[in-house]
């Protein structure tokens, strides 16, 4: 269960609709004739120490990068489902360290979060760390379903990995998004593609929806890759895209956006609810970052 500053805003079903606008139909017809391999081949591929390229394209650009390398892929099937439904629920501190050690570009930094499969499925808790050689780590424990306040495991997990206090950690955005995942034959590398992301605060409710965040996982870069090869025939390059970085800067007023902004004008969000708060001028970011912040975290 959400905390109640958010429960008026989350829409009734876990996730984000199943392609109300038809935009993903060419990915789907392509997803549907991948190969499929079980939630357990998949958990033999996790990765947990990577690293990470991510790119953003939009629903036609995608949708070629993905038929040029759909021979060359498994696709995971759960439930007779190649599309999962994720919603991520994030937590940082009132300065919002997290997001500003990303904006700042620091080469460690950290990411705190609940992950919940489907409205009914399981829920774990994750901490994610960068370090400065460019590698993802990620600490991963089970959670209670839908479970939303750090315990005692959570606590230790966060404690033993990384330098923060979680007695100083709140919630702050939830990122709701459908997830295709694939991989190689030899399940030695991972990609994620994004569809259909949604940001939401208390001050805020977005949709990313046009933009498909693709995501190669491997455990050494590796450049030859289908995948990676395919970009460049595309006319797509690797960037930056954090959901929880993109969360913050359109749904919590006030912060410092500044290295995002080329990245959130290439895929500009969509006010979903632009009088869900009944002070605009909170939900487009004209007031004080501490008041902003304030009535965030208060709504949590």
């Amino acid at each position: 269960m959400l905390p109640s500053g958010f429960a008026p805003y989350v829409p009734p079903v876990v996730g984000v609709p199943a392609d109300p606008t038809g935009r993903n139909r060419t990915i789907n017809s392509i997803v549907s004739k991948i190969d499929p391999r079980p939630l357990s081949a998949f958990d033999s591929v996790r990765l947990s120490d990577r690293v990470e390229t991510k790119t953003v394209m939009d629903p036609t650009q995608a949708a070629n990068w993905l038929s040029e390398i759909a021979g060359d892929l498994v696709i995971l099937e759960h439930q007779g489902r190649r599309v999962q439904d994720y919603r991520n629920f994030y937590f940082d501190n009132p300065n919002l360290d997290f997001f500003r050690a990303h904006h700042n570009r620091r080469g460690s930094r950290s990411k705190v979060r609940f992950r919940s499969y489907g409205p009914n499925g399981p829920t774990a808790f994750e901490v994610k760390h960068k370090n400065h050689k460019g590698r993802s780590v990620k600490f991963r424990a089970m959670a209670e379903p839908n479970q939303r306040e750090l315990g005692p495991t959570e606590r230790a997990l966060i404690v033993n990995n990384i330098d923060v206090d979680p007695t100083t950690l709140r919630p702050v955005v939830v990122i709701g998004y459908r997830r295709i995942l694939l991989a190689n034959p030899d399940l030695t590398e991972r990609i994620t593609v994004d569809l259909s992301l949604q940001c939401r605060s208390r001050q805020r409710h977005v949709s990313f929806a046009p933009a498909v965040i693709i995501e190669m996982k491997q455990q050494q870069l590796d450049r030859s890759s289908p995948a990676f090869e395919a970009l460049r025939s595309v006319g797509a390059r690797p960037g930056s895209f954090s959901k929880y970085c993109a969360g913050v800067a359109t749904c919590v007023a006030g912060v410092r956006m500044n290295r995002f902004k080329a990245v959130l004008r290439q895929t500009p969000p969509t006010d979903l609810y632009p009088n869900l708060h009944p002070e605009r001028r909170v939900a487009r970011g004209l007031t004080s970052h501490r008041h902003g912040l304030s009535q965030a975290i208060e709504a949590c």
